[in-house]
């Protein structure tokens, strides 16, 4: 048998320090089976380990005790992201982010030896692996990296990952601010801040030719409510009286202004009806990226 002496680093195993550990290689031709070990390290009793089987030429790493001399302190990740890619088709708007993912680590030997340190990281399938490009080791469940520890002086390792999210939005759902915020990204190319610029254009046109309506239909309604409270006011007065024919004139001034309301109302909604579906023709039409 062979094995080589390491520390090992797992934060669900001891958030501080690592564990003393083995790489165990069975050089033999047989088969060992699993059970138990017992370690002695310069002929004292260092600690006890469990192993599974281990076919001729198989390796197993073992753990079997707190490495005191060594401390590793892992920072909280650092998180950024990026828009890389922005494209519409088919009355869709298309995003790809990166989300870059660092995982720094200090680590100590105060030791008087220099320590081979395996640093376990979980692997995740939606994150890929930038940095190092590749681990020392790697599971199903976890990547491993050696850092070699000297003592007395401190080390620093970084493990960078990527993540790329794709995300779709229906063009008419998205709001002038988002399509002005899309139309100055560095990811959008000329003809696609081209596109997002007249389609803002357009849309402030309807925002515009809805503004007018809401005025008129406003105006409309308050004008109602000054004629009902004329009409009353009527039923009381003398049909001779000054004030009465002061409210008459008011009146049919008043309907004067309502028949042009209502005119220019009917005009304003059949021009913000024309430009609703020049907007959708303008987005079904294009493919841009």
């Amino acid at each position: 048998m062979t094995a080589e002496k390491v520390s090992i680093y797992n934060p669900e195993a001891d958030v501080k320090h690592p564990l003393n550990g083995l790489r165990f290689t069975n050089a033999t031709k047989l088969h060992l089976m699993q059970g138990p070990i017992t370690v002695f390290d310069a002929g004292e009793y260092a600690g006890d380990a469990q192993i599974e089987d281990i076919a001729p030429g198989g390796m197993r790493l073992l753990s079997y005790a707190v490495d005191l001399d060594v401390e590793v302190a892992a920072e909280n990740p650092e998180l950024s992201e990026e828009l890389v890619s922005v494209r519409i088709a088919r009355g869709t708007l298309s995003t790809i982010r990166t989300i870059n993912r660092t995982q720094r680590y200090v680590l100590r030997n105060s030791g008087r030896s220099p320590k081979k340190l395996l640093i376990e990281y979980a692997r995740e399938s939606l994150w890929k692996l930038m940095a190092p490009q590749r681990p020392t080791e790697q599971t199903r469940q976890v990547y491993r990296f050696q850092v070699d520890a000297k003592p007395g002086r401190p080390e620093k390792f970084a493990i960078q990952e990527e993540q790329r999210v794709r995300a779709d939005f229906l063009v008419t759902n998205l709001g002038d601010d988002a399509l002005v915020l899309y139309s100055r990204t560095q990811a959008a190319s000329p003809a696609m801040k081209k596109a997002l610029s007249q389609l803002i254009e357009l849309k402030k046109a309807l925002a515009d030719l809805s503004g007018k309506k809401s005025l008129a239909t406003a105006e409309i309604g308050t004008i109602g409510a000054e004629q009902d409270r004329i009409r009353k006011n009527m039923e009381q007065l003398d049909r001779q009286s000054s004030l009465y024919s002061r409210y008459v004139k008011k009146f049919n001034e008043q309907e004067d202004r309502m028949e042009v309301l209502r005119t220019d109302s009917t005009e304003l909604s059949e021009q913000e009806s024309a430009q609703r579906r020049k907007i959708n023709d303008f987005i079904t039409a294009l493919d841009v990226e």
